[in-house]
């Protein structure tokens, strides 16, 4: 059996918006998840969002040195932007999903 492997000839940035993409992926459901979590166990919700992101962003850079300093994968900051706006997506969906005024 063979692995599926992607031929994305036409499009030369290909690689970059696909690893963007996944790296958007992997990180909405960090968002979707502590949004959900935390806002049912504060009392104060004003800063959650801010929180989780920042949160979120910290685990990324966490990862990326990881990468860097082990020398395994590519250490770049493109993942990090990526990933971070994962993690807004995913806050934005569980914030439109609960219905909250938060």
């Amino acid at each position: 059996m063979e692995p599926v492997r992607f031929h994305i000839g036409e499009w030369k940035e290909a690689g970059f918006w696909a690893g963007g993409i996944l790296n958007i992926l992997l990180y909405v459901p960090f968002g979707y998840t502590c949004y959900r979590y935390i806002t049912g166990k504060v009392e104060k919700k004003q800063y959650v969002m801010t929180n989780i992101v920042l949160a979120g962003a910290c685990l990324s850079i966490a990862c990326e040195m990881t990468q860097y300093i082990t020398k395994r994968g590519c250490a770049d900051i493109n993942d990090i932007l990526f990933n971070i706006l994962g993690i807004i997506v995913g806050v934005a969906l569980a914030f439109k999903v609960r219905g909250s005024k938060y």
